[in-house]
C-alpha cells in the first residue's frame, strides 16, 4: 500500500468506505462559512472535488447553518491553531453530531412538503437544496445579443464619389436570451464554486481551448479541443442541474486525441462538463471542469 492510501486509510476525515464523516464534513462547512477553504487539507480537497455525493452533503448541512453567526467558529480549534498540517482535528461532540443529524432531517421533511405540494413539477434533483446557495457570489457576465454587421465605403475610380455600403446581416440573432432568473434556475452552486476557484483547468499539462467557462454557443452540436493532450483514455462526463448523477452522458476519447465532438445535439440550457481519466485501481480522477450555455435560437419567418 503506498503512503497516498494509507494516509487516506488513516485520516480523521474519513470513514471505513472511504466517505467523509462527520468531522470532515463539519470542517469542510467551517471553512465555507469562514472562506478559509485555501487551508483546507490537500487530502480532503481532492476527495470532495472527486466525490459528488459528498459535496452534495456538504452543501446540505451549509443551508442549514450558513445564517448562524461565525463567531462561534473563532479561535478555531483547526485553523486558529500554530501547527496545521500535522495534528488531527478532535473528533465531533454529541451535541455536533446532533446537529447534522438535525440539519439532515429538517432537509428531508421539507423536501418532502415541497414534493407534495408541488404537484407535477419536476422534482427537485436528489441532495441538491430547492433554495439556491449564495447566487449574489456568482453572478453571470451579461449575455450580449448584438448582430455583426459589415459596413464600410465603397469608392467609384470614375468620379471618386463615395457611396456607403449597405450593413448586411451575418448570422441570425439569438431568438431571446435567457433571463437571469431562468439562468440562476440553472446553477449548481457547489459546482459553481469549484469551477470559479480552479477555473476550466486541474490538470498540470493538458489545457482545455474551448468550450472556457460560461462560453455561449450558438450550434447545438459542439467540440471540445484542448493542447498537450495526456497518453491516457478520457472520459467526458455532460450533465445539468436535472440530471441525476447516474444518467450523465459519458464519452470515452482516445489518448493522445486532442479534440472531441459530441454526436449528440443539445438543448438550449446551461451545461456543465468534468473531463477525468482512469487508474489503474479504476477510480477516475478529475482533469478538468466547466460550464457552457446553449442559448435559444432565432426562429425562422414563416
Amino acid at each position: 500500500m503506498n503512503e497516498n492510501n494509507m494516509m487516506f486509510k488513516q485520516s480523521v476525515f474519513f470513514d471505513e468506505n472511504h466517505e467523509l464523516n462527520d468531522t470532515g464534513i463539519l470542517l469542510y462547512v467551517d471553512a465555507l462559512r469562514l472562506k478559509r477553504e485555501n487551508e483546507l487539507p490537500d487530502i480532503l480537497v481532492e476527495h470532495v472535488a472527486n466525490s459528488e455525493n459528498d459535496l452534495k452533503r456538504i452543501y446540505e448541512y451549509y443551508e442549514f447553518v450558513k445564517d448562524d453567526d461565525i463567531s462561534e467558529l473563532t479561535p478555531h480549534p483547526f485553523f486558529d491553531k500554530s501547527s496545521q498540517s500535522n495534528t488531527p482535528i478532535k473528533a465531533l461532540g454529541n451535541g455536533q453530531i446532533l446537529k447534522i443529524a438535525a440539519a439532515i432531517l429538517l432537509l428531508l421533511g421539507v423536501a418532502y412538503i415541497v414534493s407534495i405540494m408541488s404537484g407535477d413539477n419536476p422534482d427537485t434533483p436528489s441532495g441538491i437544496s430547492n433554495k439556491a446557495m449564495d447566487a449574489d457570489k456568482f453572478p453571470l457576465p451579461p449575455i450580449t445579443t448584438e448582430t455583426v454587421e459589415d459596413s464600410g465605403i465603397a469608392v467609384n475610380n470614375n468620379n471618386q464619389e463615395q457611396k456607403k455600403v449597405v450593413p448586411q446581416k451575418k448570422l441570425p440573432a439569438f431568438e431571446e436570451v435567457f433571463s437571469q432568473t431562468e439562468l440562476q434556475a440553472m446553477h449548481m452552486p457547489y459546482i459553481d464554486r469549484l469551477i470559479e476557484r480552479s477555473g476550466n483547468n486541474r490538470s498540470e499539462s493538458l489545457q482545455v481551448l474551448y468550450p472556457l467557462v460560461d462560453t455561449e454557443i450558438l450550434d447545438q452540436k459542439l467540440s471540445f479541443r484542448w493542447k498537450n493532450p495526456i497518453q491516457d483514455s478520457l472520459y467526458l462526463e455532460v450533465f445539468t442541474k436535472d440530471t441525476e448523477a447516474t444518467d450523465r452522458k459519458i464519452y470515452k476519447i482516445a489518448p493522445k486525441d486532442s479534440i472531441f465532438v459530441l454526436s449528440s445535439l443539445l438543448k438550449p440550457f446551461l451545461y456543465y462538463w468534468e473531463l477525468k481519466k482512469k487508474q489503474d485501481s479504476g477510480r477516475k480522477t478529475l482533469v478538468s471542469r466547466g460550464r457552457f450555455l446553449i442559448q435559444k435560437r432565432k426562429r425562422r419567418k414563416k
